[in-house]
């Protein structure tokens, strides 16, 4: 046999102290023995992981690791590897030093001498406590998770690099309308689907640059076409290497948010719009007082220092009196448009013959025409067609009709006012003037307050007002007003408003059951009744009423201040009143009726198409021991006479 030089030797030395080294320095315990299970070598990671020592074990069986109850594998595993089997590999519970129990992953290979034959064997024990402790750590995280994502309120979706959608939890699909995930991720339309391809510029510009994108407002539909605005938030994942693999992003329904904002947007707006036109109108208001007011002080100031002739001084005073009217004018009409726009003025909307209206307005403007010589020419085929209006404020809409037809006319021209009825129960009633007409860039600002065209400029008197209230005065009684003009030809305003049945025709549709006109009619006491109502067909209502009560004598009046004059001279049984009067209101008839020592007793009954709760209630605290509001039944007013007045004799 040759020696074995001494560099060979050497080498093998060498080589056995790195095996040394590297299998001290393993974390795995590695451990040699015998095919009966002795131990014959025990690493440093073995101490670390079992606790013991290797003076400990050494000699000892390999069984020591066993704990009680579990299977000891290894001398049948040391019969296989004895047997020639390579390596062996199971897993198995061990235990430590100080009893502790570890999952273990066991590897056995067999150890060989010179000549091949098995002597022993080394086992690597793996340490699989901390993994499966990881294992299960995922797992509980997984299942949080996994809850979150079901039953969370928000959207929320996996997509991956490239833009498709890969998972959707249920609250995405609702949100949505998809009847399942497999639903929405089938459909190549879906919101998500559009919006990471053709409407994602912005968000993936964001996401490469940042990583991620916070509440990105976003316009989309539902699977129905159904419009929805959501706000997403998108998070890009990447693999350790630093690649995106993923989107995880959440979507939450902010349509009702949108909504209210867009509510808020136009009621700021209009409100901006308002305070703009409230603050013009002032402005406007303030410059249109300080005209006659500066005419008043000024010729006041010079009849104040008496230098003035007398015919001078008539002429000032003339000048202040004109003023002042129009300061007057400018004043009230102001305040009828701010009643109406703060909802502050009442309306008494009830049948009105429109022949009635149009004559009570052409009484008014009559003088003024005859000045001018301009003629008015009516052709009311429609004068006994009732409409749904306040007699009082129609009239105040035609007399501004009218006035501006003659005032603005040509020298010598002609007015007309007709009728026209329109198929869906509403009446036009036209205005037609032979004036110069309005230039299309005017016409929008027809209807503006203080807006006169120019016309200041022409010595006409006018305040700017009067179509602008009379625009809102229609608007509030239901009807529209509109302009046809052709420069050169003249001017047509036009009034619409619905038609109705006049008061006598809803008296004697009324349903109830009331006597007939057919019906015996009993005896009454004599007696008198004072109706206080400027409404004509009203009168003609009463009369009829009245035809059932033989003997009683009826007195009207079409103003307040007469009708409290009839009262203290007729001493009437009963009182009739209407809240609407051409001069004073029917609260204030009442009051001077209560007031006075000779009309105090006379029982008063107001009759109005006014009806709100709190007016009736001052009214009947006021000392009125009724109210009935137009139109009324027949048989109504009947019993609170007889009630009133008395029954048959």
């Amino acid at each position: 046999m040759c020696a074995r030089s001494p560099d060979i030797i050497e080498r093998s030395g060498l080589a056995q102290s790195h095996l040394a080294a590297i299998v001290d320095a393993s974390d795995d315990a590695i451990i040699g023995h015998t095919l009966t299970g002795a131990i014959v070598g025990w690493n440093a990671g073995a101490e670390r992981i079992y606790g013991y020592p290797s003076g400990a074990v050494i000699g000892r069986s390999i069984g020591l690791l066993v704990p009680p109850g579990v299977p000891d594998l290894m001398p049948d595993v040391l019969r296989e590897v004895q047997q020639g089997r390579g390596l062996l590999r199971y897993n198995t519970i061990h235990a430590t030093r100080d009893g502790a129990r570890i999952d273990v992953s066991i590897t056995v290979s067999p150890v060989r001498d010179p000549s091949g034959k098995v002597i022993g064997a080394a086992t690597v024990a793996h340490n699989l406590t901390q993994h499966r402790a990881v294992e299960r750590a995922l797992q509980e995280t997984e299942n949080k998770y996994r809850t979150i994502f079901e039953h969370a309120r928000e959207g929320i979706f996996y997509a991956t690099s490239d833009g498709e959608t890969v998972a959707a939890n249920p609250a995405l699909v609702r949100l949505l309308g998809y009847d399942s995930a497999e639903d929405f991720m089938s459909d190549p339309g879906h919101l998500l689907g559009s919006w990471m391809t053709d409407q994602a510029h912005e968000l993936r510009t964001r996401l490469v640059g940042e990583g991620r994108v916070h509440d990105l407002e976003m316009e989309g539909c539902r699977k129905d076409g159904s419009k929805i605005w959501v706000s997403a938030t998108v998070v890009e994942m990447r693999e350790s290497f630093g690649s995106p693999i993923t989107y995880q992003g959440t979507l939450l329904d902010i349509s009702e948010q949108k909504g209210s904002e867009a509510s808020l947007r136009r009621e700021t707006d209009e409100a901006d719009r308002a305070n703009r036109a409230k603050t013009e109108f002032l402005s406007r208001l303030s410059h249109e007082l300080r005209t006659p007011l500066t005419s008043i002080l000024g010729f006041a100031q010079l009849l104040q220092m008496g230098r003035l002739n007398p015919v001078q001084q008539t002429e000032s005073v003339d000048n202040i009196l004109k003023a002042g009217r129009h300061l007057l004018r400018l004043i009230n009409e102001s305040v009828d448009i701010a009643g109406i726009e703060q909802g502050r003025m009442a309306f008494s909307l009830e049948p009105v013959r429109i022949g009635d209206v149009v004559k009570d307005a052409l009484d008014l403007i009559g003088p003024a025409a005859q000045q001018r010589g301009i003629e008015i020419l009516v052709s009311l085929d429609h004068a006994d067609c009732y409409l749904k209006a306040d007699r009082q404020r129609l009239v105040q809409v035609f007399l501004n009709l009218l006035s501006n037809a003659v005032k603005y006319n040509r020298e010598h021209g002609t007015v007309t006012l007709s009728c026209r009825e329109k198929g869906t129960g509403r009446l036009t009633t036209l205005v037609t003037d032979t004036g110069p007409g309005i230039a299309p860039e005017l016409r929008d600002r027809m209807f503006m307050p203080f807006e006169r065209l120019g016309a200041e400029r022409s010595g006409v008197e006018g305040t700017g007002l009067g179509l602008a209230l009379s625009l809102q005065l229609v608007q509030a009684m239901g009807g529209t007003m509109a302009l046809e003009t052709e420069i050169g030809e003249g001017s047509t305003f036009s009034v619409t408003l619905p038609i109705v049945d006049g008061p006598a025709a809803q008296l004697a549709e009324a349903p109830g059951d009331g006597p007939r006109p057919d019906e015996a009619r009993p005896a009454y006491p004599p007696c008198t009744v004072l109706y206080i109502e400027d409404n004509l067909a009203n009168l003609e209502v009463m009369e009829l009423v009245l035809a059932y009560r033989p003997g009683v004598k009826l007195i009207s009046a079409m103003q307040g201040r007469l009708g409290f004059a009839l009262a203290k001279e007729h001493h009437p049984e009963l009182v009739l009143l209407d809240m609407r009067l051409a001069d004073i209101s029917g609260s204030e008839v009442l009051n001077r009726l209560q007031g006075n020592p000779s009309t105090v007793d006379i029982p008063v009954v107001i009759l109005s198409a006014e009806a709100l709760p709190g007016d009736v209630d001052d009214l009947l605290q006021a000392g009125a021991r009724a109210y009935l509001t137009k139109p009324f039944r027949m048989e109504v007013i009947l019993q609170l006479m007889e009630e009133l007045l008395g029954g048959p004799s």
